[in-house]
């Protein structure tokens, strides 16, 4: 295996390859690996050579300029005088100057300069192209892409000091059928084929012969002999250096040349496509990879003045198109087409649909002469490098591993030859098949040439759809047998009920001389054609023509049909041509208005009245209205795109105008701009007419604006409801722009959470007067908070401008939050704002409460326990009940709001409930199938509306035991939903040791998770003491659970019990960071259990549960907090832990939660008294305690509040938060679920 050392090693070895590189993304095609190798360079000329994923650079300080028609030479000069620019060069045949200012200003101060004249079509910068290429070093012996049998291929890689190589075979078939063509034709030396790249070896063995030697040039005389501007150009113009000498100091293209046409059946080297095509060598990419977009524009139309019928274009642009769009190549390319040349260039190599906002320019251009190719390789598949574009590349050709010729001079171990990939290869195989039709056909003009070869395609799955044709190249099927039908143009639009005519040529070739039957096979009974002649009798060698007059019927449905116009002679011979009729209804999109203001700032909003008339007799369906600045008066989408708006459908005869806000870009150069707008850009509604959606509007003048923004805002920690307090403030213009507008000013505001608008609270303002750019100013303000605001926690905040009267260049970065305030009112013990009983009809209501809740998205609350359906409860079955956010039970779930749901077994359990994103609700808890029997985990997944949901599990229900684990009872007491839809469950497993901390995760099916643990399941043996494990799941997808652990105490017949904590990675396994193994024990004291746990966003954890303390001798709450790691955080309370006593009575905390400002809010239930006849008394009990572990004494009585709700038995199990930090607290009031709401104040 060729190692990535080695491979570098191959690429520096020499000068020129790794300039032939550039920056190219470089893929060496091996079966496997592939590797990737990015390199760059800069040419001479200082433009940093790119691959085809970068846009364009082009030269500093140069623009190429065209002015409009009729404006004279003296005007011109005039216009540059004022612009401070001198004329350094010259393209006369399309009326193109290269300028450069006289002061040395950049290329964009001069296009800005041009832009504002009214008298000047277009200026661009001078960019760059460069090569389709995507090299490699391994080496064949066949050309597979002229003739694929299937044949296994033995390939050297590297230097010959590498001694390394690799075989591989292709599928038969897959090439272009040259073996089969050449029988019919091998070129003629009469056809010239302009190689327009980095040049040529001229000497090369396998070359020199065919080289184009200049008729009317007499070599070395120093004199323009013929007249061409050029002098002594013999071979052809070197135009990277303007010499005449276009030697090949790259690589490229010698090697795309010598598929071109590489000397034939001369026993030396490769062949080409064509054996005796002449090749002119027209050189304007530099050693570097790279060309100018005016040496490109010259090149062209040197190689169409000098006789060139066919130009290969192996280069291009790649990204979006106002970088790579270039109005004066295309001009240049269009003038070629005004002289016959065919434009065959390459796709490019970023696997780009060109179709896109990104493109490869000039495969995108618009000149009907251009003809782009993809690359296939030799299985028939699209190269993986390979660009496309379904209307923009027209076909594919061989392009993966071409052997070709290279210059002696380069890398001369190769003895000239060598392989290389790329988009670049594929080009020259097209380039090559139409010399061999001019050879066979040579009165084709160039849109009859493009169609032959377009028509003549072998159908492949791997183009269809990315490609016009859906084919690769067959130049067998381009050469024919005695005849060829060649249709032309390619494609037409016409509208509904209308026709349109095709020209059809019969070729004659073998001097054939017959007549022709021509036929149209329509895929559409409404589409019917007529031929002014047939059958046709071409003379020999020569051609004849028929027009084909195609008519649509009014109920022609719209769309794209394929015909095919079929030619046969007398011997049967058939030859087909395809063409493309798109069928349109009479829509005709304009726009008819589009204004806005003259004056604005970038940042800035403005509004634009924009209308557009639909002036067709057809109904137009939803398009969109797109609207740009431009710096020119040529509207187009490489302008800037500052807003859009969807029209929904157009009748015929109507307009449609809307006042559109749109907000310019805060990057947004300053300077005047021509306001302009596009109707249905991506053609989305088919129209007759596309060349008249744009319209160009008034212009307007950007400048920079201020940028305010708020640095600083401060005030107090606290403050009363309805007093005053003092906030100082700082604003800063930090833009550009100044401020001149006075007054503005700059709110206050309290939020209840860090996200400060408008809509919240506002308490004051301060008056700002003007700032200029890079100023600041502070000052104070006295603000009161109103006598009303509820009690609780906010956030401070001020937003400057906040009633927009500035405008700036960002409006978005005027809003600040400050410190956190606590308004207090004369409130002590604040008692729920909502207390519900729910009944669920159990036989021994003791037993009937609530274990869990959780809140919904909308609001509602899920709250989930148990019933009991037999006396004295001996069993139980689960229940679960919806309620609106005021309280009421939910009708839409299950029954009444209820739902009451047995597995079938002896008991049933519901420990603990959460929501699935989608809306769906899983409980976890435990299921005993027999009296006697032990439970076993049981996780059930409800339907939204209270049904079970048969798509998990059996019916909505999973069972899972953990006897692999030495159980004898299991119960899931919490359940976690993961990001991914994995179901967590976690609770204990009895054995023989004592309890065991157990997990199972399950897939959303409700299937185990064979990636967890084993076979989905983990458990870790921790003697836990109560039934009660708490789990939650980290951000990073670590699990934790709490619980208790039981240890022998000397001397004592009854254990003692410590808070216990396990970390498992996201595999399951024990997490070896956290404590001893991924297990921590604690011994708090006497009796330590936790009974809920809940991670910080620091990823600290907090336990909740209960202890006996010495204070007391009592259970009181019990509150601690780990570091990651699993040591005690030594910050919070008393070295890490802290407890809180009630009542000088039993206190047990059973759920925690985090509010949203950090605080933790402890809930479970305190003993409110013990008497002889009936016993204890309890009541909810919650307790708050600030980020440090203190009671937070702004919350009920110096932080503890309690709920009587008139029974004996009142306890809490679960808490939940809403979004806006109120708290629900669900448990159990002696015979009923009971169901509590408090503030957060």
């Amino acid at each position: 295996m060729i190692s990535f050392k080695s491979a570098l090693k191959e690429l520096h070895r020499g000068n020129a390859w790794p300039a032939y590189l550039g920056a190219f993304l470089v893929s060496i095609h091996l079966a496997a690996p592939a590797y990737s190798i990015v390199l760059e360079k800069k040419d001479p000329q200082g433009a940093s050579q790119k691959g085809d994923s970068t846009v364009a650079e082009y030269i500093s300080g140069e623009v190429l300029v065209k002015f409009k028609a009729g404006v004279t030479a003296a005007e011109k000069k005039i216009f540059h005088k004022e612009a401070e620019t001198e004329v350094i060069a010259e393209i006369r045949e399309i009326g193109v100057q290269k300028v450069k200012s006289k002061k040395g200003e950049s290329t964009e101060a001069l296009i800005e300069k041009y832009g504002k004249n009214p008298h000047v079509a277009y200026a661009e910068p001078n960019g760059f192209f460069y090569i389709h290429l995507t090299p490699n070093d391994p080496r064949f012996t066949e050309l597979w892409g002229l003739h694929n049998i299937g044949q296994t291929i033995t390939k050297p890689v590297g230097a010959p000091a590498d001694n390394f190589a690799i075989s591989f075979s292709g599928t038969s078939d897959a090439d272009i059928d040259a073996l089969e063509a050449w029988n019919r034709q091998t070129g003629s030396p009469g056809i010239i084929v302009a190689d327009i790249d980095t040049g040529m070896d001229y000497n090369h063995e396998d070359l020199a012969a065919n080289i184009w030697t200049n008729p009317g040039e007499l070599a070395g005389n120093g004199i323009d002999d013929d007249g061409n501007g050029y002098i002594d150009d013999v071979h052809g113009w070197d135009f990277a250096n303007n010499d005449n000498d276009p030697m090949d100091d790259n690589m490229h293209g010698t090697h795309t040349s010598g598929t071109i046409a590489a000397v034939g059946n001369n026993g030396i080297g490769v062949v080409g496509v064509a054996w005796q095509a002449k090749i002119m060598a027209v050189k304007f990419i530099t050693e570097y990879g790279g060309g100018t977009w005016e040496n490109a524009a010259k090149a062209i139309l040197y190689a169409s003045q000098m006789g060139a019928k066919i130009s290969n274009n192996s280069w291009g642009c790649t990204g979006d198109r106002r970088s790579c769009y270039s109005r004066t190549l295309e001009d240049a390319i269009k003038a070629a087409n005004q002289r016959g040349m065919l434009f065959v260039v390459s796709a490019g190599n970023a696997n780009n649909d060109n179709d896109g906002s990104t493109i490869s320019y000039p495969c995108s251009a618009s000149s009907p002469n251009v003809l782009c190719v993809a690359a296939t390789d030799y299985n028939d598949q699209k190269a993986d490098f390979s660009s496309y574009g379904k209307y923009t590349v027209d076909l594919g050709a061989p392009g993966v591993d071409v052997l070709s010729t290279i210059p002696n001079s380069i890398e001369p171990w190769r003895g000239g030859y060598r392989f290389a990939s790329g988009t670049s290869m594929a080009s020259p195989h097209v380039s090559g098949a139409a010399a061999l039709a001019l050879s066979r056909f040579p009165s084709l003009t160039v849109d009859q040439l493009k169609g032959l070869l377009m028509n003549s395609v072998d159908k492949i799955p791997a183009m269809d759809g990315i490609t016009v044709t859906g084919g690769r190249l067959n130049v067998n099927n381009v050469l024919g047998t005695n005849f060829n039908v060649i249709a032309a143009p390619y494609n037409q639009r016409i509208t509904i009920g209308s026709s349109t005519a095709y020209t059809i040529t019969v070729a004659s070739a073998n001097n054939f001389s017959a007549p022709v039957a021509l036929t149209l096979a329509s895929p559409d009974t409404g589409i019917t054609g007529s031929f002014s002649a047939t059958p046709v009798t071409p003379p020999l060698n020569g051609t004849v023509s028929s027009t084909l007059m195609l008519s649509t019927a009014s109920a022609t449905p719209i769309g794209n049909y394929v015909l095919t116009i079929n030619g046969q002679d007398s011997a049967g011979e058939v030859r087909s041509a395809n063409v493309v009729l798109e069928v349109v209804p009479d829509t005709d999109l304009t726009v008819t208005q589009v204004n806005g203001p003259s004056n604005a700032v970038t940042g800035g909003s403005i509004t634009i009245t924009n209308t557009v008339l639909n002036q067709g007799t057809a109904a137009a369906g939803e398009f969109s209205m797109n609207i740009y600045l431009s710096p020119d008066t040529l509207i187009s989408k490489e302008d800037i795109l500052i807003g859009q708006r969807v029209v929904n459908g157009l009748s015929a005869g109507y307009s449609d105008t809307e006042e559109t806000a749109l907000t310019l870009p805060a990057s947004l150069s300053p300077g005047t701009y021509y306001l302009g707008a596009v109707a249905d850009l991506k053609n989305v509604a088919p129209e007759t007419t596309e060349d008249n959606n744009t319209l160009v509007g008034n212009m307007l003048a950007i400048s920079i604006g201020p940028d305010l923004i708020v640095t600083a805002i401060n005030g107090p920690a606290s403050a009363a409801a309805g007093g005053s307090f003092t906030i100082s403030d700082t604003i800063a213009n930090q833009g550009t722009g100044s401020v001149t507008q006075a007054p503005y000013y700059v709110g206050f505001y309290l939020s209840q959470d860090a996200t400060i608008t408008t809509s919240d609270i506002i308490i004051g303002r301060r008056t700002l007067g003007g700032l200029l750019s890079g100023e600041s100013g502070t000052g104070t303000t006295t603000v009161t908070a109103p006598s009303d605001i509820q009690r609780g926690t906010y956030y401070f905040g001020a937003v400057v401008d906040y009633d927009g009267q500035i405008t700036e260049s960002n409006e978005s970065n005027n809003i600040l939050p400050g410190s956190m305030i606590t308004i207090s009112t004369a409130i002590i013990v604040q008692q729920p704002d909502l207390m519900v009983t729910t009944d669920f009809g159990g036989t021994y209501g003791y037993y009937e409460a609530a274990t869990a809740v959780a809140v919904q998205s909308d609001g509602k609350s899920v709250v989930g326990g148990n019933t009991s359906e037999t006396p004295y409860a001996t069993t139980t079955v689960a229940a679960l009940a919806r309620y609106n956010p005021e309280g009421s039970l939910d009708t839409a779930f299950g029954t009444g709001g209820k739902v009451i749901t047995d597995l079938g077994g002896y008991s049933t359990k519901l420990s603990a409930v959460a929501i699935q994103p989608d809306g769906k609700i899983v409980t976890a808890g435990g299921y005993v199938e027999l009296p006697g029997g032990v439970p076993d985990f049981a996780v059930v997944r409800y339907n939204a509306d209270g049904s079970l949901d048969s798509t998990f599990g059996a019916g909505g229900k999973v069972l899972t035991d953990f006897r692999d684990y030495f159980g004898y009872g299991d119960e899931a007491t919490a359940v976690a939903i993961q990001p991914d839809g994995k179901i967590v469950a976690g609770g204990y497993s009895a054995t023989a040791l004592g309890r065991a901390f157990a997990l199972a995760r399950y897939n959303p099916d409700g299937s185990p998770d064979a990636s967890f643990g084993a076979g989905g399941k983990v458990a870790t043996v921790i003697n836990c003491e109560e039934n009660r494990i708490a789990m939650t799941i980290q951000t990073d997808g670590k699990i934790v659970m709490a619980g208790s652990a039981l240890r022998s105490v000397a001397g004592s017949f009854f254990p003692d019990s410590d808070v216990a904590l396990a970390r498992y990675n996201p595999d399951g396994s024990p997490d070896a960071s956290f404590g001893a193994g991924g297990t921590v024990i604690t011994d708090f004291g006497l009796a330590d259990q936790a009974y809920a746990v809940v991670i910080q966003s620091d990823g600290k954890l907090v336990i909740g549960g209960n202890m006996v303390t010495s204070d007391t001798s009592f259970y009181d709450f019990l509150l601690a907090r780990y570091n990651p790691d699993g040591t005690l955080d030594s910050s919070f309370g008393n070295k890490g832990m802290v407890t809180t006593d009630i009542n000088k009575n039993e206190d047990r905390a059973n759920a925690l939660i985090i509010q949203l400002d950090g605080k933790l809010v402890a809930g479970g239930y305190g003993i409110s008294g013990c008497y002889s006849l009936i016993g204890c008394i309890s009541d909810f009990a919650l307790i708050r305690y600030n980020t440090d572990g203190g009671l937070d004494t702004t919350f009920g009585r110096r932080g503890v509040l309690t709920t009587d709700w008139g029974g004996y038995k009142d306890g809490i199990n679960g808490l939940a938060i809403q979004s806006d930090g109120k708290i629900w607290a669900a448990g159990g009031t002696d015979n009923d679920f009971a169901l509590s709401r408090y503030l957060p104040w």
